[in-house]
């Protein structure tokens, strides 16, 4: 193997390496935002609990993550539920 292609493969096994820890990074908060919303709500904080997950779904539905589209969607019910109450 050649200095060349081994410098490509290094290139390449970095920069694949990157993307994936920001993909991780980008999980992270949106769990972090399921979280703030969530306290929002048990503070009876309707509106900005709404808008916190509401914005997180749209990031897991544009990302493909399905436990957070779940855990947002979920949340929004809580919120809708607790309203009704």
């Amino acid at each position: 193997m050649t200095n060349s292609n081994f410098f490509k493969k290094l290139n390449l096994i970095t920069i694949l390496l990157c993307f994936s820890l920001v993909k991780a990074n980008t999980i992270q908060k949106c769990d972090a935002l399921i979280k703030v919303g969530v306290e929002a709500m048990q503070k009876n904080k309707h509106k900005k609990s709404l808008e916190i997950l509401t914005k997180c779904k749209i990031i897991a539905d544009s990302n493909l993550w399905y436990k957070q589209q779940f855990l947002a969607i979920n949340n929004i019910g809580a919120n809708y539920y607790m309203l009704l109450d």
